[in-house]
C-alpha cells in the first residue's frame, strides 16, 4: 500500500476517535433518540401573544378579536395568516440530535443573548419560550435551546430567517381589502379632469359610454388585491401633490387612494385616507389602476 494511502488512513482513524472523544465529553453528545420528537407542545389556537427578541430589534404581536394585530414597534394590523403559519410551523418543529449540554457553548451555536428570542403566551398565561441559534453546517436544520435549559438540539422544520423579518414584513400589506365584483363604482381625479367608471347591471360604463369590459374588469381586479411593498409612518416631505385621487366605492367599504409619484423611481407613494396610512407601492402593480379614460375606452394592451 503505498505510503500516502497510509497517511490518509491514519488521518481518518485519528479524526474518527478525536470526534468520539469529545462527543463523550460533559456536555458533549449526540443521541438519536430524540430524532422525531416534538420541540414544543402547545395548542397554537390558544396563542395570544408572539414575541421575538433580537439583538437590534423586538417584535410583539397580539391577538385582538380573532386577528392578530403588531404592537411593537408600531401598532398596525398584521398579516394574520402570516403570523398564523408561523405559529403552526413552530409547533412543527421535531429534533434530530442532542449537539451539547455545555452552557460555555451555546454562543457558538448563537443561542445565548446573541440568538432570536421567541416567547408563545398561550391563554390562560401558560408560555412557550426558547431561542433559535444558526444554521448546521448542511443548512437543513438550526439548532434551538428551551429557556432555563442548557441542552442545545439539532431540529428540522424551523429556520432563523422566519423570525428575523423586519417589523413590517408582519404588517397587513393590503392596501385595498375588497373583491372585484363587490365595486360598484371607481372615481378618478386627475387634477381637473375626473370621471367615473360605474357598474350598471353587468356592464362598465364611463357616463354613456361603455368601457372595453377586459380593460375595467383587470382595473377592479387589481384595485381589490393593491398591496403594498413598504410602509411609511412620516408625513410625506416635501409635501406632494398627488398625481391622482382615486376613489374605490364597494358593497363593503370605500377607499379613497391619493396617489404621489417619487421623483426618479418606478415607486409611488400611496395613501390610504380611511386609514390614514401611507404605503410604498411599485409601479408594475398600478400599471392596469393609473388609467385615463382613453385607455379604459380602448382595448388592453
Amino acid at each position: 500500500m503505498k505510503k500516502s494511502t497510509w497517511i490518509i488512513l491514519v488521518a481518518a482513524a485519528v479524526l474518527a476517535a478525536a470526534t468520539y472523544v469529545v462527543m463523550h465529553l460533559p456536555g458533549e453528545r449526540s443521541l438519536a433518540d430524540h430524532a422525531g420528537k416534538t420541540f414544543v407542545e402547545f395548542d397554537p389556537s390558544l396563542v395570544e401573544t408572539f414575541e421575538i427578541v433580537r439583538p437590534a430589534s423586538r417584535v410583539v404581536l397580539a391577538k385582538v378579536n380573532g386577528d392578530w394585530v403588531l404592537q411593537e414597534p408600531v401598532r398596525y394590523p398584521a398579516d394574520t395568516a402570516a403570523v398564523a403559519s408561523t405559529i403552526r410551523n413552530i409547533r412543527l418543529i421535531e429534533l434530530n440530535d442532542l449537539i451539547s449540554a455545555n452552557p460555555a457553548k451555546q454562543g457558538i451555536f448563537r443561542l445565548d443573548s446573541t440568538g432570536t428570542h421567541i416567547r408563545l403566551v398561550l391563554r390562560g398565561g401558560a408560555s412557550v419560550s426558547f431561542r433559535a441559534g444558526k444554521q448546521s453546517a448542511t443548512y437543513g436544520q438550526t439548532y434551538v435551546r428551551k429557556d432555563g435549559a442548557n441542552e442545545v438540539y439539532a431540529a428540522t422544520g424551523v429556520q432563523s430567517v422566519m423570525f428575523e423579518r423586519n417589523p413590517n414584513e408582519w404588517r397587513d400589506k393590503a392596501v385595498v381589502r375588497t373583491s372585484p365584483d363587490a365595486i360598484t363604482d371607481v372615481v378618478f381625479h386627475y387634477g381637473d379632469t375626473s370621471f367615473a367608471v360605474t357598474r350598471v347591471d353587468t356592464v362598465y360604463m364611463i357616463g354613456r359610454d361603455t368601457t372595453n369590459q377586459r380593460t375595467a374588469r383587470t382595473l377592479l381586479a387589481a384595485l381589490a388585491s393593491l398591496t403594498a411593498d413598504d410602509f411609511v409612518d412620516t408625513a410625506l416631505s416635501p409635501p406632494l401633490k398627488p398625481l391622482a385621487i382615486i376613489t374605490v366605492h364597494a358593497m363593503d367599504g370605500t377607499a379613497s387612494l391619493s396617489i404621489y409619484q417619487e421623483k426618479g423611481a418606478d415607486k409611488y407613494a400611496v395613501r390610504e385616507e380611511g386609514k390614514g396610512q401611507t404605503f410604498v407601492v411599485n409601479g408594475w402593480r398600478l400599471k392596469y389602476i393609473l388609467l385615463r379614460k382613453k385607455a379604459l375606452l380602448s382595448p388592453l394592451s
